[in-house]
Order: C-alpha cells, then structure tokens, then sequence
C-alpha cells in the first residue's frame, strides 16, 4: 500500500481506536502514560488506550445498595477507567459495601480542585508541575498507590510506550544516538512528556535539548509521521501496534529501559474523604487493586483472558477481540504500592527547568497506610 493510500487510512483508524484524527485524543486534553499539559494526567495516553471517549462531567452513578457506602470518584472513561469498571462488573466494590459514583472528566486536571474540596473523594492521573505547584499553594490530596506501570513487554511483543521513529528512517536511525538534531513530537509541553522523551534520550547520551521537540498529540504525532512532519514520537498503544502494521513508524527505545516500573497514573484521594470514610478508603482500594490483578492475570498470565476481553469490550469502542492480542498492554501496580522515587524524580525535572516553583516533600503528599491495608488483606500478587 502506498503511503498516500496508507495516510487516507488514519482517520479512520483513529476513530476505531477512539481517538480524532486531529487535536487530543478521545475525551482528553494532551496529557496518560505520556506526555501531559500542565496539571493534567496523561489522558492522551491513556485515552488512546481507551477506544472510548468520556463525556465530560457525565455522571455514571448505579443505585446505592442498602447500607452501601457511596464513593465519588472522578474518571477519563473507557481503559483509563478499567479497574473500576472490572471491579464493578465482577462485584469486587459491591463485596466490599461500596456504590461507585462516576463522574468522566476530560483531564485529571479537572479532579484537582474537586479532590482539594471533597467533591471528588477518588481521582486517578498523572504528574505535573501544575500539580506540584497546587499542592505547593496548600491544595490538599494524597497519592495512595501507582496504578499503571512502565514496564518491558512479555516475550514476543513490542513495546506499550516509548519512542518510534518513521519507518523511511530504519536505514539512517539505528540508535537513539542517530536521533540527534532530529524533530520529535512529545504529547503536550512543560510536563512528564519533556521527562519521559529527555530520560530515553539519555539512554544514547542525549537530552531534549540535542532534539527539536515538537508539542503534538499522540494522534496528530501518528499522522505527523505518516506525512513525514516528524522524524520520531513518543508513542504509545495503539498507534505503536498501528505504525507496525501500516508501516508507518518502528519502535527505538522503549521507556521501560529508561525508566523501569516507574508509574505513569497514580491513585489520589481527598483528604476529607480520608479523614470522614478512612475504612471505605482502605475497601476501596482493596477493590481496586483485586480488578488490576483479574487485568494482570488475563494479559500478562492469560488467565480468565476471555473474561476480562469481554468486558473491555463491553465498555469501550474497541470491538475486535484479537486488537487485544496484537496490542502490548500497560502493566498494573498490584501491590497497592507508592513509588517515591518517581515522585521524586519527577518534581527535580520541571524544578530544574524553571516549571515548578520549589520543591516539596514528596513523602507528605503520600499515605501509605491504604496500601498497607491492601497488602495485609489481600498478600503480595503472586
């Protein structure tokens, strides 16, 4: 097929995986494992995940049980969402006397002042430096477990996140030191993108600084380089599975070889909702992470595969059962664990570069004794 052939076809590609042709992803301001705008999660990546787009501020509430403790939890809708929706569909919060009150939101920015008043008890995103300087201001939240991990895939499959390179460039660009002076796009600016793409660079003694960098969404960055606008991005699933198959872009480096297992969503909850309902918080989370161990048994073991296969299929736009195989799914924290290292590292990034006005201490915005709770009564994930 040629390319012009192969170009027409990105659209409608786009739209089977959920996501526009042009601007952000489904649902998502540019932001889900990847790059984020500022004081976003990386919705983008996680969006393009998802092959569902979240109505913004549509609330997706069920009846409360009787006796049921009611949980106000923020969303991006479709795979950013799946550990609720798991949970949900198995029973795991309603064993645990929860009702899930759903709210879709476009971006985890949208969370942040809902979770810093109460009105949101539980969000999920990612880092960046309007977080970190609203957490500064005395906005009030806490990170209670990783949620999605950067990891390498299983043998035999191709990255879920990393950098790609446009498949007219195999012969030129052999590693990621051959990417000097090159352009590549990155999922918004001033955000984990700009940590995420300089961390790969370093692999091959670069920076971002050696790189034109280019603000682009994970969408517009799969076109971008079908048309040759961009000589590389950083990319995530499916437009990495979708660049192999069309031949459009290969993948280099994978961000788990830069970062291994650090976490690109977290888990926060309100303060008001810890100090009002801590029990329901440590239920919550329980449930939570059962739903990211069912995900991990199905993809990475291949336990009740079909099961869980069925159910992405149920709630979001991905109908095609074998689009799962051919994809490399995101790794989950099933420990209900709180990597510091990555907050830490994180926040020294966007201090340095001018992006976050101080430093804070990481460990005050984390509380660790959900985690513990989950530990103690579920054990460690075998």
């Amino acid at each position: 097929m040629k390319l012009a052939a192969r170009v027409m076809l990105i659209p409608a590609i786009l739209a089977l995986a959920g996501c526009g042709a042009s601007g952000s992803p489904a649902g998502g301001s540019p932001a889900a494992v990847g790059g984020a705008a500022p004081g976003s999660a990386s919705v983008a990546a996680t969006s393009a995940l998802a092959g569902s787009s979240p109505a913004s501020a549509s609330s997706a509430a069920k009846p409360a049980a009787s006796g049921a403790v009611t949980v106000k939890v923020g969303g991006l809708g479709g795979v950013p969402d799946r550990f609720l929706w798991v949970g949900q569909d198995k029973g795991y919060y309603a064993q645990q006397g929860l009702n899930l009150d759903v709210t879709a939101f476009k971006s985890f920015s949208e969370m942040v002042p809902l979770l810093a008043t109460g009105k949101l008890d539980v969000g999920a995103g990612g880092l960046s430096p309007g977080l970190f300087n609203a957490l500064l201001s005395g906005i009030s939240m806490k990170v209670v477990s990783d949620a999605s991990l950067v990891s390498e895939p299983p043998a035999g499959h191709h990255m879920s996140y990393g950098l790609v390179v446009r498949s007219d460039l195999k012969d030129q660009v052999k590693t990621v030191a051959d990417m000097k002076g090159r352009a590549i796009g990155v999922n918004g600016t001033q955000g984990i993108g700009d940590v995420q793409l300089d961390a790969i660079l370093h692999t091959g003694g670069l920076s971002n600084a050696d790189v034109n960098v280019q603000a682009i969404p994970f969408p517009d960055a799969y076109a971008a380089l079908a048309n040759k606008k961009l000589d590389g991005a950083l990319e995530l699933e499916p437009f990495i599975t979708l660049g192999l198959q069309q031949n459009v872009a290969f993948p280099l480096q994978d961000l788990a070889k830069a970062l291994p297992n650090f976490p690109s969503q977290w888990v926060f909850y309100s303060t008001e909702f810890i100090k009002s309902e801590p029990d329901a918080g440590k239920r919550f989370l329980v449930a939570y992470t059962q739903a990211q161990r069912l995900d991990e048994d199905a993809f990475f073991k291949n336990k009740n595969h079909d099961e869980v296969v069925q159910m992405f299929i149920n709630h979001t736009q991905a109908k095609d059962p074998k689009s799962y195989d051919d994809q490399t799914q995101t790794d989950n924290e099933v420990n209900a664990n709180v990597n510091i290292q990555a907050l830490q590292y994180d926040q020294d990034y966007f201090v340095a570069h001018g992006w976050q006005k101080s430093k804070l201490d990481v460990n005050a915005v984390v509380d660790a004794s959900f985690g513990d709770y989950v530990r103690q009564t579920l054990g460690k994930y075998q």
